[in-house]
């Protein structure tokens, strides 16, 4: 999903650190990758995580989404 958003899948590295109660997905792109991502107004990074959110139920896990700035 995020490399379709970006386009560059070599400008971007993602991690993901899973606890028994939290999935944390740890972003890691540059100041442009890192606008596109957000979005206008937060929009993109919001549906992002309105959907995590909605498969997490599933799995009783919260889901916590972080972008770091390369």
């Amino acid at each position: 999903m995020i490399s379709s958003i970006l386009g560059d899948k070599n400008d971007v590295n993602i991690t993901l650190v899973e606890n028994e109660n939290e999935l944390r997905v740890q972003i890691n792109a540059s100041s442009s990758s890192k606008s596109k991502l957000i979005g206008r107004d937060g929009k993109v990074i919001n549906s992002m995580r309105e959907y995590l959110r909605a498969i997490s139920k599933k799995f009783n896990k919260r889901v916590y989404i972080e972008i770091n700035e390369n």
